[in-house]
Formats: structure tokens, sequence, C-alpha cells
């Protein structure tokens, strides 16, 4: 027996449907309540090492699904991004990252601009030569972006004798919070890094 059901009814399965993905996702964001818990994991090392810099990460995004993420994450698929306060540090590290004469960051993947006077944007935009793998979807769409991310975590680690003992990372989502009534991102608790957590 063949079950059919009308224009109507399947409009209804589809808003019910779309209704009960945004509670999921509402639940999963309300979930967590740490921003250490809320960073990428693909590039939360990169994060840590910048700010043990003192180059203050204020957004970063890994640009792909990774297993076991929390089901209100979304990327800038394609991108792999760090944004840095434009300070003496972060200059400091950009104008090395940009005369990498030895080619330990493959900087060529890696690209810098200035997004604001207070912030910097570290990026690496990807895409796949098989036109298969450049679906997001795809189990190999990452592949290229976690060799260079990678790359830059193991690069950043070579300069841990420059690592301060330890660093907080404050969630930017508060001052848009304080700001705009509706902002719907809830603020997550302080990120304390020490070295000794991320060097362990």
């Amino acid at each position: 027996m063949i079950l059919t059901i009308t224009d109507e009814e399947y409009q209804e399965y589809q808003h019910l449907k779309g209704i009960h993905t945004r509670e999921l996702i509402q639940k999963s964001l309300n979930g967590v309540t740490r921003l250490e818990d809320d960073v990428d994991v693909p590039i939360k090392r990169c994060v840590m090492a910048f700010a043990l810099m003192g180059c203050q990460p204020v957004w970063s995004c890994c640009g792909f699904d990774y297993a076991g993420q929390a089901i209100h994450k979304s990327h800038q698929y394609g991108r792999c991004y760090f944004i840095l306060g434009n300070n003496y540090k972060t200059s400091s590290l950009i104008h090395t990252i940009l005369f990498d004469s030895q080619g330990l960051l493959g900087a060529s993947y890696w690209e810098i601009s200035n997004k604001s006077d207070s912030m910097v944007d570290l990026h690496c935009t990807f895409s796949n030569m098989i036109p298969q793998w450049d679906d997001k979807d795809s189990l190999h769409y990452s592949e290229q972006i976690v060799q260079h991310i990678q790359c830059l975590e193991k690069w950043l680690m070579g300069f841990s004798s420059l690592f301060q003992e330890s660093a907080v990372i404050k969630d930017t989502n508060k001052a848009y919070k304080d700001v705009f009534q509706s902002w719907q991102y809830p603020v997550r608790e302080d990120w304390v890094i020490t070295k000794e957590d991320l060097l362990a």
C-alpha cells in the first residue's frame, strides 16, 4: 500500500522539520558554556599558540566540518582563518611569516590582510583539484587544509621559547550582546590558556 500526502501536508512536514532542526541547534548552542570548548578543534592548538605569543586571537574558523563537532557549528567553508589583534607582537609574527625563507610554513598558502585598524586576518583559502572532492560533504574535502594547519601549528610551536606562561581569551560575543539586544550567540566563559597545557 502506497501512502500519499498532499502538498499542504508535505509543507507542514518541512515546517516542523525546520523547527526541530532549530531546536537541536539551540540546545547544542546552549550546551557549551566555555569558550575553550567552542573553538574549532583542528585549529585549537594554533589559537593557543597565537594567544601565548601575545597576538590576541579574536575569531577563528577551520573552514570545514570535522568529526565530533557540535551540531550548532558552521564554518566559512573553503577558508581557514585567524583574526588577530593588530599589535606589535602580531606584526612581528606576520613579518616572520612573510619572510619564511626556509619554507617551513609554506607561506605561499597563507595570506595576510588588515581587517581593520585593530585586526589582522591570517587566512588560507583552499579548494581541491578533483571536483567531486570539492564538495564540503566529501571526506576528502579537508585534506589540503589540514596539511596547511598542521604545518602552521608545527611552525608556531617552533617559537615556544617566546610563549608567555599564560594568556586569557575573552569571548567577543559579549561586546555584540551588550550593544545588540537580539544577539543570539551566547557569551562563553573566558579561556585561560597556559604554556604548560599547550606543551603537555
